[in-house]
């Protein structure tokens, strides 16, 4: 039995990384998770402090009821005739005023929510608000909220007492003026209690809301710090190097003007205005560009360098410099002008494009520790940085080149000249067209998908040698060009970038043409001594090599598609190598069979399990042929015994582009359809690959056709096969 060997942890390289994440994500989960649960506690107190204000506002309105009930009662009385006088003094409830009947009821419900709000405070409990909902109460456990409580409960249960005699009174049908007078007279005692006890009950809720509050911020303040820490350690430890070494540059004062004025950095103090001080390095209007800074403020200085943005940054970071309650560390990588580019306009009206890093440190009055003034450093850091891109350009170039140069080697070497040749002549007619002038925006819309076709078929050459350094710079240049499309105001400076890129590919192509041009002298050096063998061997084997030149091109070419998708492909080539055609004219055919070649792996060919279960073998078969027919015309044709061109998609990709309404794509015929698959922008791939799903390789192909004077003729049926046979009028 074999030994099973352990496979290394594909992600080891990035796994520091992969925890600093993880533990980045469960600290922002937690602080989620802490301010939910933070956000419900307040919405409670808050509910809580509306039922004690609640509470209060009951005992002010309860007591007013008293007092009115008690005047309707007197008023009944009084108009009682003398011998009543006598008797027990109550009235009865159909003496009263009706309003009086309303005040009672509204007694009996103030009785009831009061009684219900303290048991609720107490016990906790179901209570409803002053918008009409019920509330949930939980028990008050803070100290000064249950002292109040208990003076609540010791006014409010002989209130309750008498207010239960008055109920009771009213459920037989009167009110007894001595039950009345006693409840007024203990309103009148204690009613300015119970509103207290109330303001203390909401102030103890008050407390314990900034309470909670406090410790929210607190516990934001520790994952704000723990998140800081985690991905920015390195760089507080060296900002720290910084403070420390910018505090020794005050300890002799009588130092700063010979400082100041031998450093090569800008060195100033600003105030909270930004207002520059009176005393900088004289590097700094080096730097800036400008002279008599001191008196002028950050901003003023800065304006139409950086954008409006950037200064707003400015101005709300120095802010918080000036705040003594932000930890200064904390907020230096929030600093917007950490090596910003700048376009500074000097005194002598030049602009000057340069790369500044600004710097910004407390310096603290030692009596209270505010913050008296920022110090700020600039530098100009604009060789090192573009030194590091040329650095960072020159290492993905050296990259390149070195995977190109184990591609070169295994490829043959009459394809990789023809790739060269081919190249070279795509980016000459791209260039030539980048210099054609053009007006109005149709004009370079058509410039755009002429560029992105010619890339298109660059890739597809590169594609089929494996040149994953021309693919990736080919499918850049079609991103870029997607993007200019897809922009509502194109401009000719627009396509400064695509020809920046352009000539890059230009100087890769190059590369390979001199590696090979070395490798032959190698070659023809190394094989010197073997100048006299036998000439008819050497002749008949060239000529074995040439008739599989071709052949060999586009098997290598389907098997590299085919394996980029998982599907299983046979292809059958014939022709290519036998049939005699001016080089320029054979480009034309081999960009045709490419692109055809291409379509037929990724639409056509289904997958080895989609196959077997349409009663399909696993692998797919692929003709490709080019031969002359019995009229001496040209014939280049493909077919695939794939799923068939899918209609009803070409009609729906027809509607959604504007081509057609959704009744008339309905009505469209199969040559219809066909066409509409030829036009530039229709694809049926679901997403966007390296093969498919852009739209152009069916556009290209058309007018590669065009432009040979051929014609081209598609076949197709569903679930068996597609034919596409071009044929090109005879030499």
């Amino acid at each position: 039995m074999k030994a099973t060997t352990k496979k290394p942890f594909k992600y080891r390289k990035y796994l520091s990384l992969i925890i600093l994440v993880v533990m980045f994500l469960l600290l922002t989960i937690s602080t989620l998770l802490l301010n939910y649960l933070f956000a419900a506690r307040f919405a409670q107190l808050a509910q809580a402090l509306d039922v004690s204000g609640q509470q209060g506002t009951i005992t002010q309105q309860l007591s007013k009821n008293l007092y009115d009930i008690n005047l309707y009662i007197q008023e009944a009385l009084a108009q009682k005739a003398p011998l009543s006088q006598t008797a027990q003094r109550e009235v009865k409830l159909e003496e009263l005023p009706q309003i009086a009947i309303y005040k009672i009821a509204e007694i009996q419900a103030q009785r009831d929510l009061f009684t219900q709000g303290l048991a609720a405070f107490q016990r906790g409990g179901s209570i409803s608000g002053t918008d009409g909902n019920n509330v949930n109460l939980s028990p008050a456990d803070n100290p000064a909220a249950v002292k109040s409580l208990a003076e609540t409960q010791k006014i409010w249960t002989p209130y309750l007492g008498l207010l239960d005699n008055f109920i009771r009174d009213t459920q037989k049908g009167v009110v007894s003026e001595q039950t009345s007078n006693y409840l007024v007279d203990y309103s009148r005692l204690y009613n300015q209690a119970l509103l207290t006890e109330a303001n203390h009950l909401s102030a103890a809720l008050d407390t314990e809301i900034a309470k909670q509050s406090k410790l929210s911020e607190q516990i934001q303040l520790g994952g704000l710090v723990l998140a800081f820490l985690l991905f920015f350690f390195i760089v507080f430890g060296a900002l720290r190097q910084l403070l420390q070494g910018d505090s020794r540059l005050a300890i002799a004062r009588q130092q700063t003007t010979d400082i100041l004025d031998t450093v090569n950095e800008g060195l100033f103090l600003i105030d909270k205005e930004l207002v520059i001080s009176d005393e900088y390095s004289r590097s700094l209007e080096s730097i800036l560009q400008k002279k008599d800074l001191q008196g002028k403020t950050l901003l003023e200085i800065l304006q139409g360098s950086i954008s409006e943005a950037d200064l707003n940054n400015a101005k709300l970071f120095v802010d918080q410099l000036y705040n003594a309650w932000v930890v200064e560390e904390l907020i230096q990588d929030l600093n917007p002008l950490k090596q910003i580019k700048t376009n500074i306009l000097a005194d002598d009206g030049t602009v000057k494009t340069k790369y500044l890093d600004f710097n910004f440190l407390r310096i603290n009055n030692g009596q209270n520790d505010e913050v008296n003034k920022v110090f700020v450093s600039v530098i100009d850091v604009t060789e090192a940085v573009l030194l590091e891109r040329n650095l960072e350009k020159v290492r993905e170039q050296h990259d390149r080149e070195l995977e190109m140069i184990g591609t070169i080697l295994s490829i043959d070497q009459q394809h990789l000249l023809s790739f060269i040749a081919n190249t070279k002549q795509r980016i000459d007619k791209m260039n030539e067209v980048l210099k054609q002038k053009v007006h109005g925006r149709m004009g370079l819309r058509d410039k755009n998908n002429l560029l992105f076709r010619e890339m298109h078929s660059l890739k597809g050459d590169a594609s089929a040698l494996g040149l994953e350094g021309f693919v990736n710079a080919a499918e850049r240049q079609e991103e870029l060009l997607k993007e200019l499309q897809q922009r509502t105001n194109l401009s000719g400076n627009d396509f400064l970038s695509f020809t920046v890129n352009l000539e890059e590919m230009l100087e890769l192509n190059q590369f390979i043409s001199n590696l090979i041009e070395r490798l032959r002298i190698m070659g023809r050096s190394m094989n010197h001594a073997e100048e006299g063998t036998n000439t008819s061997a050497n002749l008949q084997a060239d000529k074995a090599i040439a008739q599989t030149h071709w052949k060999v091109y586009f098997e290598q070419y389907a098997q590299n598609i085919a394996q980029r998708y998982g599907k299983q492909v046979r292809l059958q080539c014939e022709g290519f190598d036998e049939v005699y055609a001016q080089d320029e004219q054979f480009t034309v055919y081999k960009d045709i069979a490419v692109q055809l070649l291409k379509n037929a792996i990724a639409h056509g060919i289904e997958m080895p399990e989609v196959r077997e279960a349409a009663g399909k073998p696993a692998q797919g078969t692929i003709k490709l042929l080019l031969r002359n027919n019995a009229k001496g015309e040209l014939c280049l044709g493909i077919e695939d015994d794939g799923q068939g061109i899918q209609l009803d998609q070409l009609r729906q990709k027809a509607v959604e582009a504007g081509l057609a309404s959704a009744a008339s794509a309905q009505q469209m015929s199969e040559q219809a359809l066909y066409g509409i698959m030829m036009t530039s922008g229709i694809s049926t791939a679901k997403q966007q690959t390296q093969d498919a799903g852009r739209g152009v390789g069916m556009d290209i192909v058309a007018d590669l056709i065009k432009s040979a004077q051929g014609k081209l003729s598609v076949t197709s049926k569903e679930n068996q096969f597609t034919r596409m046979v071009a044929i090109f009028p005879s030499n």
